[in-house]
């Protein structure tokens, strides 16, 4: 067991590093070549496939076991929430609304999992712990309200986008909250392992539903979910979005959702936006008076909630 503190900032690292990662992956896909638009279903499973193959190599490596047969299920099931259907849709959402407001949205999955902690877990904040996390929240208010437009998409695309953030939100919320117990007395490396699994087959299991969707034979569907695999010239921005994406940030998470609330590990994650920010800066954007203010009330109010934790 580790220190409530350092649990909280790996989950802040795990936000910068799903922050980097986000805008790799909007970066890179808007600039490889590309036959036909890649899904974001398959960027998704080139990233999961990855992180799993590394993890996995890893795992073996440093001799750590898996989880406990009794947890797999919870830990499958967080995975397909989580991975499958929760990342899946916020790559959906990037394209259509930016990264800048595909984060901004992602902060439902705070009150989203704290509502489903109160009502499956019993969960209770006390009160100036909430306060903390509503300063978290009026931060990011404030950042992405100055975020950059996507003015060339068309208003239908854009509700899209919406609705994809929010569904990723609510699901990637209900990862965590199944995830949390199959986490407690695992290995940081083997409950994230067994996560991705669930992941990993889920996107096979749910490509045919994408394919009734559009009306198309199950098996296009498949192939178009596996093309990054076997389109070399895809390796390259893919896997470098995956390295920040997943790679280095999910033991980051795992290990803040094995040792922390379901509702505070998330609301340390919900602080991915304040990370996109500078890195959104360094990258060559530029942000108002407005944003910059917005950061420094965010990052406050994440300081407060780690001095509360510590003590």
């Amino acid at each position: 067991m580790i220190s409530s503190t350092l649990a909280s900032f790996a989950a802040l690292g795990a936000a910068f590093t799903w922050g980097l990662g986000s805008l790799l992956f909007s970066r890179s896909l808007a600039h490889v070549p590309a036959r036909e638009p890649l899904s974001p279903a398959a960027a998704n499973l080139f990233k999961n496939l990855l992180a799993l193959g590394l993890f996995a190599g890893a795992a073996i490596g440093l001799g750590e076991a898996l989880p406990p047969l009794a947890a797999w299920p919870r830990l499958l099931v967080s995975g397909a929430f989580g991975f499958a259907l929760g990342d899946t849709l916020y790559f959906a959402a990037l394209p259509r609304i930016g990264v800048q407001k595909s984060a901004m949205l992602g902060e439902l999955n705070v009150p989203f999992t704290a509502s489903l902690s109160f009502v499956f877990l019993g969960e209770r904040f006390a009160p100036w712990l909430l306060a903390a996390m509503a300063v978290v929240l009026l931060g990011v208010t404030v950042v992405v309200s100055e975020a950059p437009k996507v003015d060339s998409a068309p208003s239908s695309r854009a509700r899209a986008g919406v609705a994809c953030a929010i569904g990723a939100a609510l699901f990637q919320s209900l990862g965590v909250l199944v995830g949390h117990a199959g986490m407690e007395g695992a290995g940081v490396l083997g409950g994230t392992i067994v996560r991705m699994l669930g992941g990993c087959a889920a996107a096979f299991a749910v490509a045919p539903i994408g394919a009734w969707i559009a009306r198309e034979r199950p098996t296009r569907e498949w192939a178009r979910l596996v093309r990054p695999i076997t389109d070399r010239a895809l390796w390259k921005p893919l896997g470098l979005a995956a390295l920040f994406g997943s790679v280095l940030g999910l033991p980051l998470f795992h290990l803040a959702l094995r040792e922390l609330d379901p509702g505070l590990a998330m609301v340390l994650f919900a602080t991915t936006p304040l990370f996109t920010l500078p890195i959104t800066r360094f990258f060559g954007e530029h942000h108002g008076a407005r944003a910059w203010i917005g950061s420094w009330l965010g990052f406050a109010g994440v300081a407060w909630i780690v001095w509360l934790v510590q003590r």
